[in-house]
């Protein structure tokens, strides 16, 4: 199975926490690695270019968009789950999230 792991920014050892949480749940999966600098996931989902870059690979390889948390995606949770529900109503985007498995392409549609 292949897996678009975004990184969204953050420090250094916060990115390192997300790589590590990303791995244990793509296992032995082809993964490719999606980094954002720090400071970014304050901005709107459009003027994200490492996560637009991340979601169009998904889309074109039928990859799993992988994070390992919604809680700093974007400034608040609400705002990444509308996100996330609007990425699989129209694009129909598969998507995994590490620390709460309960959240899938089913759960947000």
């Amino acid at each position: 199975m292949k897996f678009g792991a975004f990184i969204h920014g953050a420090a250094p050892d916060a990115q390192k926490r997300q790589r590590k949480a990303l791995k244990l749940m793509t296992g032995d999966g082809d993964v490719r690695w999606f980094t954002e600098p720090d400071g970014m996931q304050k901005r709107d989902a459009e003027d994200r270019a490492e996560l637009s870059r991340c979601v169009k690979w998904c889309r074109t390889s039928d990859a799993v968009f992988s994070v390992s948390s919604i809680s700093k995606l974007f400034d608040r949770k609400w705002k990444a789950l509308t996100w996330m529900k609007h990425q699989v109503e129209m694009y129909d985007l598969k998507i995994g999230v590490a620390d709460d498995p309960t959240i899938s392409k089913g759960s947000v549609h």
